[in-house]
């Protein structure tokens, strides 16, 4: 069937149905109100687009059903004021222009569809139709209203998809299991909130077929208006680091036994207000874990502490609360060294260049196991009595093994510390030995 090029200045269905192969509007005003309307597929390559053009002007009232894409070249396409018209869409959604979504629906009801375009779309309410479907992004997108996963895949790839509705239900998940959010590189789901509910995020990955869905929620602790955002990272590799970007499991600070080596999240807010930070696992295909460790400092894996499992179903959430944003984004599973409160090791390497040394391992410092406990000083001694390191005096609490500016010989040491429990109270002071080699 030939395209429709349609002159008139107004054209309004009002009732039934009308069907076509192929809908093109060249610049004229068209109304669907309270009507079907139905571009079907058929045997040529643009069969079933409805494609809006030449500055025309879409607005639907009632049901749209297109069969191929949707596109809207260089007009306005919109729900018809504050109605709730419906698009319902087999292909790609193409916006070049201008939608205004208004109460509007948009169904994407094929099978894999992608949401593309030059121009970011904002939709009203956004329904990702049919089981085991990928609906991706090649641009940013936002959504107003309600997002909505039916046992299907939402790929936001490098980009993000902001839900910009504050409500923590402005999110419906139908399939535990399979029904998921997923980014690559600095792609994330956002979430806007101003309630102190818990705003969850339905993040996983699909690896060749096989599902790992792992939620994070941020529940806010106060009403106020914040924005966070996630995105969940599926380490191919075997147990070399904890993700594909690079984060090694061995860098991590002493009182880390482990780290899950299959996942972690990227998670941020836009401002540091304080929210309890909750990771979903199951222990029985990931591990046991019983902190949450985020990638800081030197750079290395450090333990949040103080978090606690919460055996939910159909997964556990670790949770912290208290929780703020530092600007460091990786967050990752850890089960902490279990034993005493602190200790302080008997030897170190300053200046090693021995991959197989962890990075820990080449200072001398409080081995703060469950990070109960406040290093107060920390003097280090040589054996003609001088002190070669002072935290207090020299403003760090690690001892790299340098005095003025030059490494100490290898051989033993003597070491006094004050340690204090959070609560303030003070252990007896400490001393002891330790050995510098190299």
């Amino acid at each position: 069937m030939k395209k429709q090029f349609l002159p008139l200045t107004l054209f309004i269905l009002t009732c039934g149905t009308l069907s076509a192969q192929t809908f093109y509007n060249n610049g004229a005003q068209i109304g669907v109100v309270g009507a079907q309307m139905i571009v079907k597929t058929g045997s040529g390559a643009n069969d079933g687009t409805l494609e809006n053009a030449g500055s025309g002007l879409f607005s639907n009232k009632g049901e749209v059903h297109i069969e191929g894409s949707f596109v809207n070249t260089n007009g306005i396409a919109d729900g018809y004021s504050s109605n709730a018209g419906q698009y319902i869409v087999s292909k790609d959604w193409v916006n070049n222009a201008t939608f205004n979504a208004d109460q509007s629906k948009v169904f994407l009801h094929g099978g894999n569809q992608l949401i593309t375009g030059n121009n970011p779309t904002t939709f009203f309410d956004l329904i990702c139709e049919t089981p085991s479907t990928t609906k991706k992004q090649t641009l940013d997108a936002n959504v107003d209203g309600t997002l909505t996963l039916n046992n299907n895949e939402l790929a936001t790839d490098g980009y993000r998809m902001t839900v910009l509705n504050p409500s923590s239900a402005a999110i419906v998940v139908n399939g535990v299991n399979d029904a998921f959010v997923s980014s690559t590189g600095v792609g994330k789901l956002v979430r806007k909130t101003n309630s102190t509910d818990e705003y969850l995020f339905p993040l996983g990955w699909n690896n060749s077929g096989l599902i790992l869905k792992r939620e994070v929620s941020f529940t806010p602790n106060d009403a106020s208006n914040h924005s966070y955002e996630a995105r969940f990272a599926f380490n191919t590799l075997s147990t070399t680091t904890t993700t594909d970007d690079g984060y090694a499991i061995a860098t991590k600070e002493a009182n880390i036994q482990s780290g899950n080596d299959k996942f972690y999240h990227l998670l941020r807010s836009a401002d540091n207000t304080p929210a309890s930070l909750a990771i979903f696992y199951d222990p029985n295909n990931d591990g046991q874990w019983s902190s949450i460790a985020r990638w800081q400092g030197p750079p290395q894996w450090e333990d949040l502490a103080n978090a606690n499992g919460n055996a939910t179903s159909p997964r556990v959430r670790m949770i912290r609360n208290g929780w703020t944003d530092n600007g460091n984004q990786p967050h990752a599973l850890i089960k902490p060294v279990e034993g005493d409160d602190f200790a302080f090791p008997n030897v170190f390497a300053p200046g090693s260049t021995d991959p197989s040394i962890p990075a820990e391992n080449r200072y001398f410092t409080i081995v703060n196991n469950l990070k109960k406990v406040v290093l107060d000083e920390l003097m280090v001694f040589n054996r003609w009595g001088e002190v070669v390191f002072s935290s207090k005096r020299d403003g760090t609490d690690k001892w790299d093994g340098y005095y003025q500016g030059k490494l100490q010989q290898q051989g033993n040491y003597t070491f006094i510390a004050k340690v204090k429990k959070l609560n303030g109270e003070s252990y007896a002071p400490i001393s002891g030995n330790l050995a510098l080699v190299w």
